[in-house]
């Protein structure tokens, strides 16, 4: 298997350091082609944690090679700032859902790629086979009685969780796993979700645009300040709250002789 970045090089996916694929060649690509880092490579969880410790994820699939991206523009949210409109109110008041954390992931998984998309399905099989071995991943799970309704999964990179797909089978039920999940992000510790993209659904929930350098600055800058108890990623039943919205943010984005960080106070 190989892996061609866009620098006209052509490298075995098997044999090489998966850092430094990542933080070499991240500046030079991302830039260029829409975001796109590179093509081919493996979906095995070694990729996977190498990947998004620099804010690259495996997004497209053409003759069976995968297309790994680091967008110019990435779609992000605040937990504490998301949108809740009277409608959806109301139907928080009434319903009967109940919440699960990563007690079925593949499952999850699976629902999340019948989800009609324009441009297909990324999840693939290896997709299912490989991200539910990775200690970060996370899946919130909504439940009518035993049935699986709606929900999404993503991997937690410090101060970052990296959503990457959602679905719903009932009304409101994917936007139920965004509450849980901006809930749980809260209480962890966590302060930004990836929603990689922005699209009508997320904005409308609160996501915004955030400027690759800010993005990556702010993934690095969190990978160094927390550690996660791993009791956190074991399968659990989960009641959310809304105490978690509005609260002051307390992180800025500062910029210093040309090059982003991030302060927390």
């Amino acid at each position: 298997m190989t892996i061609h970045l866009l620098k006209n090089k052509i490298i075995d996916a098997n044999n090489t350091d998966l850092a430094e694929i990542f933080s070499s060649n991240l500046r030079y690509t991302a830039n260029l082609h829409g975001g796109l880092f590179a093509i081919g490579g493996l979906i095995t969880p070694p990729w996977l944690t190498e990947a998004y410790r620099f804010g690259v994820f495996p997004y497209y699939i053409e003759n069976n090679n995968y297309h790994w991206y680091c967008p110019r523009i990435r779609g992000v949210m605040l937990p504490q700032f998301l949108w809740i409109n009277r409608t959806l109110r109301k139907f928080l008041k009434h319903q009967h859902y109940q919440i699960k954390i990563n007690h079925n992931k593949e499952k999850v998984m699976r629902a999340c790629a019948t989800v009609r998309r324009e441009e297909g399905t990324w999840i693939t099989d290896e997709y299912i086979l490989n991200y539910p071995k990775m200690p970060n991943f996370i899946s919130i799970e909504v439940y009518n009685s035993n049935d699986l309704v709606g929900g999404l999964y993503g991997l937690v990179e410090g101060l970052v969780f990296c959503g990457e797909s959602q679905f719903s089978i009932e009304s409101n039920t994917s936007k139920l796993a965004m509450i849980a999940l901006c809930s749980w992000c809260y209480e962890h510790g966590i302060k930004m979700i990836d929603c990689q993209l922005c699209n009508e659904y997320l904005v409308s929930m609160g996501c915004g645009a955030l400027e690759r350098p800010y993005f990556l600055s702010f993934l690095e800058t969190g990978l160094t300040m927390i550690n996660h108890d791993p009791k956190i990623f074991e399968p659990q039943d989960y009641q959310f709250n809304l105490n978690f919205q509005d609260q002051t943010i307390d992180f800025n984005f500062s910029l210093n002789n040309g090059k982003v960080s991030v302060i927390f106070s």
